[in-house]
Parts: structure tokens; sequence; C-alpha cells
């Protein structure tokens, strides 16, 4: 069975294919919470842009990983250089087909990082990749290559290296949603009051 490019959120089961925080959202809607409507671009997605140029992830992961400093810089930002030339074009087709007519002039959008490391239970990644709000449905494509490129950061290779989880790279699945007028917005970590486990 071929993988999907894109899921609606409520079918984001799978963290290797639709990555943590898209099944985070996913369990939030099972729980009857409200949730912006939305969809995910998959993991398949992005390694099928990859693969279409001629990138291979693990190889050049590989060799940023063993080089340090500015060489190592240099090595991420030719890679970055080099997702911002995937063709994003059929992948935008995809999604208006999920949005339909609620892709107009005045709609804007939310491009939002979920990649396979993401949103775990030990560790949340937070901060380190890419979210693009305000987008107008035209710039669609240029944020979804932000969020691809966030993976090709020294950030995120030295956060790994301090976890001890830096052997193969993250790969990045993206979640769209449509941006809503808040009136209130917030976010709060803590532990089980009852039992104090940070894991819950």
């Amino acid at each position: 069975m071929v993988a999907p490019l894109v899921l609606p959120l409520a079918q984001c089961h799978d963290a290797s294919l639709a990555g943590g925080k898209a099944v985070g959202l996913a369990r939030v809607l099972k729980a009857g919470l409200k949730v912006p409507p939305g969809c995910c671009l998959t993991t398949c997605a992005y390694r099928t842009a990859l693969e279409a140029i001629g990138f291979s992830p693990v190889e050049r992961w590989r060799r940023a990983i063993q080089l340090q400093g500015n060489d190592r810089q240099r090595e991420l930002e030719d890679c970055r250089q080099m997702i911002l030339r995937a063709d994003t074009t059929h992948l935008r087709h995809h999604l208006r087909q999920t949005f339909g007519e609620g892709t107009g002039r005045d709609q804007r959008w939310a491009v939002r990082s979920s990649a396979t490391n993401e949103d775990m239970v030990r560790v949340s990644y937070a901060g380190l990749y890419r979210t693009e709000l305000g987008l107008p449905w035209d710039e669609i494509g240029r944020g979804i290559a932000a969020v691809w490129i966030s993976v090709w950061n020294a950030r995120v290779i030295e956060y790994m290296m301090k976890i001890g989880t830096v052997e193969a790279p993250p790969a990045m699945a993206v979640i769209i949603q449509p941006m809503l007028d808040a009136a209130l917005a917030g976010v709060a970590y803590s532990v089980d009051p009852v039992t104090g486990r940070s894991d819950h």
C-alpha cells in the first residue's frame, strides 16, 4: 500500500507518517475537543520531494554530524538551499482538493512543523522547528519549504546529540490549518497534579 501524501488530522495516528504534533492533534480530536480543521502533509510527501531533487537525507545527515563549527554550518546551509529547490506545486494541488472553496483570497493559513521526533513524552523539541503563520494561499509552498528546511539546522543536531539520538535524521510532516481570529492564546506545561509524574 502506498503511503498517502495528505491525511486529515483525525487520521494522523502514525508518528512515522504524520509526526508527533499531528498525532497529538488527532488525540485531541478523538477526545472531542475543538481543533481548527486541517490536514497533514505526511513524511511521504517530504521524502518524495527530496528524492525528486536527488537529496539523500541519511547521507547528508551523517556528513553533517561528522563536521563541526563552520564546516557543519556550511554543510547544513547547502542542504537547506537544495531543499528550497524542491517543487511543491503538486502538493498545493492536493491541499486545494482537501480544503476546496476554503482557499479564498482573504483566508490566512498556519503551516506548522510535525517532525517524527517532535512532541514526544520525554522530549518536545519546542522552538527548534519552524512555524509559518498568516500565509495567503499562494505562499503555502514557501511555508512548506520553510518547515522542511528547519530540520537542517545546527541547533537540531546539537539538541539530538545532547539527548543521544542523533544517528538518523528526523523526517518532517507539515500541518496546514486555517488561521483563527483568536481572543486568547497560551501554552501551559505541568505535571500530573495527583501523582507528580512528568510524563502524564
